[in-house]
C-alpha cells in the first residue's frame, strides 16, 4: 500500500521532528511504499523567501491601508516595513541561504549590517553598537526572520508564527469550528500552504490506487495545518484516501473526544506510540472489516464517536457500546474493547516496533533546514542553531518521579527501551545519507544505563556521535 507520512506546518525548523519518520520507516519495514514530508520547512522556505515576500508584500500594502494602525509607535513600524521591502526582497534568498549553511561569508555581510532591513528585534540584537561579530550573524539573520513574522502576522495572518499557526484556539478545543476556520481561511495556508498541498497531492494522485496519509500532530500549533492537509488529501485522492491523525496533541488533548466534527476531515484518531492503531487500521484495510482496532478514535455508521480498544485501566469518559433503553439519549462516545489475545498481540507488536525500528531521514531535505538561533541561552542554542539527527532511547519514562509531569499518560508510564544495535544501524545510514554526525535524543528522560551502554557502542570509523538532551552529555 502506498502511505505519505506528514508533519504539518509548523515546527521547530533546525531539523526533522522525528514523528514522522518513525512512522515511515515502520512502514517501509513492513514493505509498504512509504515516504515522509516536512511541510513545515517546506512552506517555511516558501514564505520567506524572494517569491514568497513580494506576495507578501502585494497582500499586505491594501490590506493595511484600509485600517489604522491603533497606535503611533505601530504606525511607525508598519511604514518602515514597507518603506524597507526592496531591502527584505534583496536579503531574503541569502538569509535562508546562510541559515541553512551555505556561503558562511553572508556573515560579514550581516555583521556590518550592509543592506539589512531593520525591524524591532534586528534592531535588539544590533543594539547600540550597531553592529556585531561575525560569530552572532545567526541570531541576526534569525531576527530578520522573526521581524519578517511579525509583519506578516499583523498585516495579514493574526493564526501565523514562524514555528506554530493557530496556537491560541487549538489548546484544550472542545469545538472544532474555530480550527476548521483558521485552516480554510488563514491567510499564508490559502496562498502558500494548500496550493503546495494541491500540487503535490495532485501528482500522488495521478498514480492512482489507494493511498494511507499519516498526518503527525505533536503540538497545537500543527492542527490547523493537519486539518489543510486532510481536506487537501481528500479532494485529491477522494475515498482512495485514508486519513490518520496521531501525535502527542492527538494522545493529550483529545484523549476523551467526544465532539464528531474532526472526522469530516479525518478518519481515524491514533493514539501513544500509533504502530498498534496503524497495524489494526492496516488489517481492515486488507479486507477485515471485522478486525478489532486498537488505541483508535472513529466515527460509528450511525455518526457517534467510538473509541476502540484502549487498556481495561484507561479512564473511558465514554458510554458502553450499549446504549441502553430505546427512550435514552444517544451516547456521546462509545467505548469498544479489544479482545484480550489480540490486544496482546498488538501490545507486543507495539512494543517491538518501539524498540527497533528507527529511521534513516530517507528523503529528508536534510541540507534545507535553518539554523535558528532564538535565544542567547547556551543551551537554547545547542538545541537550535544547528541540525540534528533525532532519536530516542526510550520510549517513556524511567523515572516518573518529577512532581511538574503527569505519569499517567501512555508516553511517560510505559517506559520502553530502545535496541540499541538497531538504532546505531539507522543513525549509521542516516548519517552516510547526510553527512550530520550529531544525535538530539528526544527522551523524556534518558536512562542513565541506556546512555552508557550507547556510549560504550562504536560507530562506523567515520562517524561520531554527540549526545544532546537537558544538560549537555559528553562521551
Amino acid at each position: 500500500m502506498r502511505a505519505i507520512c506528514i508533519q504539518p506546518p509548523f515546527v521547530q525548523l533546525n531539523a526533522p521532528y522525528p514523528a514522522a519518520w518513525y512512522l515511515d520507516a515502520w512502514l517501509r519495514s513492513r514493505g509498504h511504499d512509504s515516504r515522509a514530508e516536512d511541510h513545515s520547512i517546506a512552506l517555511a522556505r516558501e514564505v520567506f523567501s524572494r517569491r514568497g515576500l513580494e506576495r507578501v508584500f502585494a497582500a499586505a500594502r491594501p490590506a493595511l491601508a484600509s485600517r489604522r494602525a491603533p497606535d503611533r509607535e505601530t504606525a511607525r513600524r508598519i511604514e518602515a516595513y514597507l518603506d524597507q521591502e526592496g531591502r527584505y526582497l534583496a536579503m531574503a534568498d541569502g538569509v535562508l541561504g546562510f541559515l541553512s549553511g551555505e556561503d558562511p561569508a553572508f556573515a560579514y555581510r550581516l555583521a556590518v549590517g550592509a543592506g539589512l532591513p531593520m525591524g524591532m528585534r534586528t534592531e535588539a540584537v544590533l543594539g547600540d553598537e550597531g553592529g556585531i561579530a561575525p560569530q552572532d550573524a545567526g541570531a541576526l539573520a534569525t531576527a530578520v526572520i522573526n521581524d519578517l513574522s511579525d509583519f506578516i502576522s499583523y498585516a495579514l495572518d493574526p493564526g501565523f508564527g514562524a514555528v506554530r499557526y493557530a496556537e491560541r484556539i487549538a489548546h484544550g478545543a472542545e469545538d472544532f469550528g474555530p480550527i476548521l476556520e483558521a485552516s480554510r481561511s488563514g491567510w499564508v495556508f490559502r496562498e502558500f500552504y494548500r496550493p503546495m498541498l494541491r500540487e503535490a497531492f495532485g501528482r500522488l494522485a495521478a498514480d492512482g490506487g489507494r493511498i494511507l496519509v499519516c498526518l503527525t500532530v505533536p503540538f497545537p500549533g500543527c492542527l490547523a495545518g493537519a486539518v489543510a492537509a486532510a481536506e487537501e488529501a481528500r479532494a485529491a485522492f477522494g475515498q482512495d484516501a485514508v486519513i490518520l491523525l496521531g501525535g502527542g496533541y492527538v494522545s493529550t488533548e483529545l484523549r476523551f473526544l467526544k465532539d464528531p466534527a474532526i472526522f469530516s476531515a479525518v478518519d481515524y484518531l491514533c493514539y501513544d506510540a500509533g504502530y498498534g492503531s496503524l497495524e489494526s487500521i492496516l488489517a481492515r484495510l486488507s479486507g477485515d472489516a471485522d478486525t478489532p482496532l486498537y488505541r483508535t478514535r472513529h466515527l460509528d455508521p450511525d455518526g457517534i464517536v467510538a473509541a476502540s480498544g484502549f487498556p481495561p485501566d484507561e479512564p473511558r469518559q465514554a458510554a458502553p457500546a450499549d446504549p441502553g433503553r430505546p427512550e435514552d439519549p444517544p451516547p456521546l462516545a462509545r467505548f469498544r474493547p479489544c479482545p484480550p489475545e489480540e490486544a496482546a498481540r498488538l501490545e507486543a507488536a507495539e512494543r517491538r516496533a518501539i524498540a527497533g525500528i528507527h529511521p534513516d531521514y530517507l528523503g529528508a531535505p536534510l541540507a534545507g533546514y535553518l539554523r535558528i538561533v532564538d535565544s542567547p541561552n547556551p543551551m537554547h542554542r545547542l538545541w537550535n542553531d544547528t541540525p540534528w539527527l533525532k532519536y530516542r532511547l526510550s520510549y517513556g519514562c524511567y523515572w516518573k518521579r518529577c512532581a511538574f509531569c503527569d505519569t499517567e499518560l501512555d508516553y511517560i508510564k510505559r517506559h520502553l527501551p530502545t535496541d540499541l544495535d538497531a538504532l546505531m544501524e539507522a543513525a549509521d545510514r542516516a548519517a552516510a545519507g547526510s553527512g550530520l554526525h550529531g544525535i538530539h535524543f528526544t527522551d523524556e528522560a534518558m536512562p542513565p544505563r541506556l546512555v552508557k551502554a550507547f556510549g560504550g557502542l562504536k560507530a562506523n570509523d567515520d562517524v561520531s556521535f554527540q549526545l544532546e538532551q537537558g544538560d549537555l552529555l559528553s562521551l
